[in-house]
């Protein structure tokens, strides 16, 4: 047992001096915690703030960052304990702080061989991540500040051992290890409190958009196209209406609450994009804005991996179905065909299926663009448009039906299909003097739309390079839906698999399609594709690059 006198010496280490030296030992801990765990809030941030989705990053082999922390921690802890013994006959308070410092200099080659792993979507100081990092460097100092203390206490027996003594500081180099833990831990503790701001922010826009009644609201759903269709429709109801679109990809509660400040009464119409993971987003999503109109462009695995099924899939997409007077629905997709529909919702099918109340025929796609006869229940005009593919008149139909709905004429879509300009990412053709076709599909991460963009690709009839890390967020068809997406690419002459997630099942359904093993490369990044191909590609080529994944895939 411990004596009284023992306890009481004890009690007398914690003065205002040593008070003061822990606590600027832990403000430094916490600074270089802090520092290292700029990846780990980076992919937090790309995980929607959700632990479980970060966890699910952590737990992917390999995971090159796990890795390196470990190394850092093992290699920090060594380093400080090889000093403190090589310099013990110093007897002094200086070897401690000498092993400090080899912790230092080792987190700086850290960040000296981070240099090389270049950010696609790099942190974004936003106020939530501001508030994660005060919680963290909090927690951080806390922990730091509590391990010194009890560090201090248990070697106070060794006061006569002072290479013993002096590893006290060491101990601080094995706290790298416990960064993703840190940040979990902070992400948990400030959830009540982000929560609470988010339903603020949504209460506002909800009211807001209850203040203008006679506003048309409509709301686009689906795995996949929402950001295509949300923008056809608005060129096109834009020559009678004055149209409100969300931005970019806003179709989150938070994303959606933000771009509805910009809202005003003087708009006629306004479209909410309507993006999904899990079961309710959806009905969440209409909860705010109670559209009076829906589009549900089509139905696949995309997110399977958090929607588990794609009954759940299938659900949530139908949450649209119960807030909407009228939706239109792709008769492309036999997903979306088979949802059950609300009794007294009026449901107007479209597509290039000619099975549809609206659909396109005659269709001739070529490299400037696609030309089609528009049908509506036998009405029918002809139209142009800019865009490539196939599904990309699918979608023009889908927003062209509600655009007939809503009382434009026959001139007035045409016309305003001939207006539509390309999405940014999604089969854009890139301009260059090299004579390459360059088609910029990297925004494009689903099963239909990879095999759309291949069709795509080809008919430009030339040889065919293309570039993709694979798809990812299938679930449990993960493997095989990029095996058989392998099987898809097969038809082309030369692939360049990016990364260690995907590629391996992709290039296994090229091999299984009896592709060249000599036209298939792998490469560990995009900036390394970049690189192999300007050292294959030729004049008269067409590169398509077809998903690009955030870090977190990666």
């Amino acid at each position: 047992m411990i004596a009284y006198k023992d306890i009481t010496k004890i009690i007398d280490l914690f003065n205002a001096n040593y008070i003061l030296f822990t606590l600027a030992i832990s403000v430094v801990s916490a600074i270089l915690l802090l520092a290292l765990s700029k990846k780990y809030l980076q992919i937090l941030q790309q995980s929607s703030y959700r632990n479980c989705e970060f966890n699910d990053w952590l737990k992917k082999k390999p995971n090159v960052y796990n890795s390196r922390l470990i190394a850092l921690t093992v290699l920090s802890f060594l380093g400080s304990v090889i000093v403190v013994i090589s310099f013990a006959f110093l007897q002094s308070e200086i070897t401690a702080y000498a092993s400090l410092l080899v912790y230092i200099l080792f987190v700086a080659l850290y960040f000296l061989g981070d240099k090389k792993h270049k950010d696609k979507c790099p942190l974004s100081f936003t106020n939530r991540i501001k508030r994660l990092i005060g919680a963290y460097f909090l927690i951080s100092l806390i922990i730091s500040f509590a391990l010194l203390t009890l560090i201090n206490i248990a070697f106070y027996y060794a006061k006569d051992i002072w290479w013993l003594k002096s590893l006290r500081l060491s101990f601080v180099t094995v706290l790298p290890c416990f960064i993703p833990k840190i940040i979990k831990l902070a992400n948990l503790i400030i959830s009540p409190i982000e929560k609470s701001i988010n339903k603020k922010f949504i209460k506002i826009a909800t009211k807001k958009l209850e203040s203008f009644p006679d506003m048309i609201k409509i709301g686009i759903t689906g795995s996949y196209g929402k950001t295509s269709v949300k923008n056809m429709l608005s060129t096109i109801l834009s020559s009678k209406y004055k149209v409100f679109a969300t931005p970019k990809s806003y179709n989150t509660p938070m994303g959606v609450s933000m771009a509805v400040e910009s809202l005003d009464s003087s708009f006629d119409i306004f479209i909410c994009e309507m993006g999904a993971r899990y079961k309710g987003d959806i009905k969440e999503l209409c909860d705010i804005v109670n559209p009076s109109y829906g589009i549900i462009t089509g139905i696949t695995k995309q997110h399977l991996q958090t929607f588990k099924t794609l009954e759940n899939i299938k659900e949530t997409k139908a949450e649209l179905l119960k807030a909407v007077k009228t939706c239109v629905i792709s008769s492309d997709s036999e997903a979306t065909l088979s949802l059950k529909t609300e009794s007294g919702v009026e449901i107007i099918t479209a597509g290039i299926n000619e099975e549809g109340q609206v659909f396109a025929q005659d269709i001739k796609c070529t490299k400037q663009g696609s030309e089609f006869i528009l049908n509506f229940n036998g009405q029918k005009i002809s139209a142009s448009t800019k865009l490539l593919g196939e599904h990309n008149v699918s979608n023009l139909v889908l927003a062209s039906a509600l655009a007939f709905k809503l009382g434009l004429s026959l001139e007035e879509i045409a016309e305003g299909i001939s207006k539509v300009e390309n999405v940014p990412h999604r089969l854009e053709l890139v301009k260059n003097d090299k004579g390459i076709t360059i088609i910029d599909d990297s925004y494009n991460a689903n099963p239909v739309g990879t095999k759309a963009a291949i069709r795509v690709a080809k008919s430009f009839g030339s040889r065919t390079i293309v570039v993709t890390p694979g798809m990812v967020e299938l679930g449990k068809f993960e493997k095989l839906e990029n095996i058989e997406y392998g099987k898809n690419l097969a038809v082309c002459d030369i692939v360049i698999l990016v990364g260690e997630t995907c590629a391996y099942s992709v290039r296994e359904g090229l091999f299984e399609a009896g592709f060249n093993f000599d036209n298939v490369f792998m490469v560990k990044t995009m900036e390394d594709a970049k690189v192999k191909l300007s050292d294959i590609v030729q004049e008269g080529d067409t590169v398509l690059f077809e998903n690009d994944l955030p870090d977190r895939f990666l």
